[in-house]
């Protein structure tokens, strides 16, 4: 585990989860920071050192940084907002090298998987030949089957299962438990409703918007 500080994206519950995984890899809670201009002034959420500060302050930590590099890597974006990641990224003006990758150790992965920069695979996922786009975050007890595919920016919820070869797009995200079919192809920006298989889009601008930001 590398010595640099690694700097979690908002203070909500995914970027908590991200600190949480982050510890449970080896770093110690100093060595981690999140970074948000929306906390009420807190100095520290869970243990974590809150820097207060907007997306676009990243990369003037990184270069008023001495020796060892920051990483970072992206919490924002829920169920109501999962379609601006793409901005909140583009917002930090960061380049891909500055992002971290984190694998959790009880995660299984076969030797072709290809993860990009910015992924988070949480304990228990099973990957086999699958390539992970950037900033895409795989929660516990995923299960992706051979020659699946996520796009960029995507969140597969806890226990979901993506089968053989299908390819789900950017910007996706799949609720816990859903269940994507064998060769099925999910679109740029939809939500997979697992309640009752439902695929929404929001509106088709937005996404365009958000996708451009690549």
């Amino acid at each position: 585990m590398g010595t640099e500080k690694l700097i979690i994206f908002g203070t909500d519950y995914m970027s908590r989860k991200l600190a949480a995984l982050a510890e449970q890899i080896g770093r110690l809670p100093s060595s981690i920071a999140f970074l948000s201009d929306q906390t009420g002034g807190e100095e520290e959420i869970d243990g974590i050192r809150v820097i207060q500060g907007s997306l676009d302050s990243a990369k003037q930590i990184a270069d008023n940084t001495s020796g060892r590099k920051p990483l970072f890597i992206c919490g924002m974006g829920g169920t109501d907002n999962y379609t601006k990641r793409p901005q909140i990224i583009a917002a930090t003006g960061l380049p891909d090298d500055a992002f971290a990758t984190l694998i959790d150790p009880d995660a299984r992965m076969g030797r072709l998987v290809d993860l990009s920069p910015g992924v988070a695979v949480f304990p228990y996922a099973v990957l086999y030949g699958n390539r992970i786009g950037k900033h895409s975050l795989i929660m516990p007890h995923v299960v992706m089957g051979v020659g699946a595919s996520v796009g960029d920016f995507g969140i597969v919820g806890a226990n979901a299962t993506i089968g053989d070869g299908a390819q789900v797009g950017n910007c996706v995200y799949l609720d816990a438990g859903s269940v994507i079919k064998q060769d099925s192809v999910i679109g740029n920006g939809a939500h997979f409703k697992e309640a009752d298989g439902r695929v929404i889009f929001p509106s088709e601008r937005a996404v365009r918007d958000s996708i451009r930001q690549l």
